[in-house]
């Protein structure tokens, strides 16, 4: 009985803690209860600390990051997507890169730009084009 409500009491207190839980950085915080003096809550994004910054900080700090920053997939949520550090590099199968091995040809294929990739696009597999995944 004890441990039953000592578990309550953590979980009442960990669902009062102060600020937003963060998802990923670059998400939207427009709804966030408070926001920055000065600045009203639209355009608002969280930075790797937690903060709730403008949109066009958030930009900068995401291409300083070597992200590109837009609207992403059919949801056109907008964040950071980061780019892959092997980008472009020449591959043959995906053991090759650090995303996908995305096909250039029947048998050629470069690592995947962008760390989350949309649209239609066609893997390698060991030196030969393989599945069309389509990714929104």
């Amino acid at each position: 009985m004890l441990r039953t409500l000592l578990i309550l009491a953590l979980l009442t207190l960990a669902a009062c803690t102060q600020g937003p839980a963060i998802a990923e950085t670059g998400a939207d915080c427009s709804s966030q209860k408070t926001c920055p003096a000065g600045m009203g809550c639209s355009g608002l994004f969280y930075d790797k600390s937690g903060s709730c910054i403008a949109e066009a900080d958030a930009n900068a700090a995401c291409e300083k990051a070597d992200g590109q920053w837009g609207r992403w997939g059919m949801s056109g949520r907008t964040y950071c997507n980061q780019i892959m550090a092997d980008a472009g590099k020449p591959c043959l199968d995906k053991a090759d890169c650090l995303g996908n091995c995305i096909s250039t040809s029947e048998t050629t294929g470069e690592c995947q730009r962008l760390k989350q990739q949309f649209g239609c696009f066609s893997t390698m597999q060991k030196g030969q084009k393989d599945a069309t995944l389509c990714v929104d």
